[in-house]
């Protein structure tokens, strides 16, 4: 019974033909900050996800995207008639402009590929920052 009420779920202990008990400790918390945990009794769950995603020109640079640590998925696609990339990543781990040195550095820049199709201000700011060619996203469609 301790256990069931320990992670969230004393409600239910009756069901299991045990007595409802209070936790005597509250639900653990989160890992990070895009973690959800079991709410204590009586409370609503709730998350606070902050992925974000990038949407890069398609080079030889989503390879080294895809390996720099928080960055949860790279998505091969289409940004319009151009083929593009989806990185979805976790900016408390990794931060844009940091995956746009990594993407840059292994886009040969001089080919006109290191194109960035930005989806806010800061994105936009950032890959300016980097001397990125810069271009409004528009609906990401997936191969």
């Amino acid at each position: 019974m301790s256990r069931l009420s320990a992670e969230g779920y004393g409600e239910y202990a009756a069901r299991f033909g045990l007595s409802a008990a209070t936790p005597s400790s509250p639900a653990p918390a989160a890992a990070t900050s895009n973690s959800c945990t079991v709410p204590p009794p009586g409370e609503k769950p709730g998350c606070s996800a902050t992925l974000e995603s990038a949407i890069l020109a398609r080079s030889t640079g989503a390879e080294t995207v895809a390996k720099l640590a928080g960055v949860l998925s790279v998505a091969d696609g289409r940004e319009g008639d151009q083929r593009a990339v989806e990185v979805t990543f976790d900016p408390a781990v990794v931060s844009f402009p940091r995956l746009l040195d990594a993407w840059a550095a292994a886009t040969k820049p001089h080919d006109g590929s290191a194109t960035v199709f930005v989806q806010s201000d800061a994105q936009r700011s950032a890959a300016v920052s980097s001397g990125l060619r810069v271009v409004d996203a528009v609906p990401f469609r997936r191969d």
